[in-house]
């Protein structure tokens, strides 16, 4: 039962995030360009999900738009 219940946490991070939309959005991020050209920087739409920004708990704040294009997982907890 044990395994069961360690394999769900491990492995629901990936399912959530094989499971994101691919709706267009209406703000857009500078990404370098495939040769190294930093001259053209192609626009790339942030999705909706990855609109926020958040305080981090070391300080400072979370942007979500600056991971587009980037594998990402978040873990949220809360102290008891």
């Amino acid at each position: 039962m044990r395994l069961v219940a360690w394999a769900t946490l491990l492995l629901l991070p990936l399912v959530i995030a094989a499971c994101g939309t691919s709706s267009p959005a209406s703000s857009s991020v500078d990404q370098p360009a495939a040769g190294g050209d930093s001259a053209t920087l192609p626009q790339i739409a942030v999705p909706e999900s990855l609109q926020f920004s958040a305080p981090l708990v070391g300080g400072g704040v979370f942007d979500g738009s600056a991971y587009v294009g980037q594998p990402l997982a978040f873990w949220f907890w809360a102290p008891t």
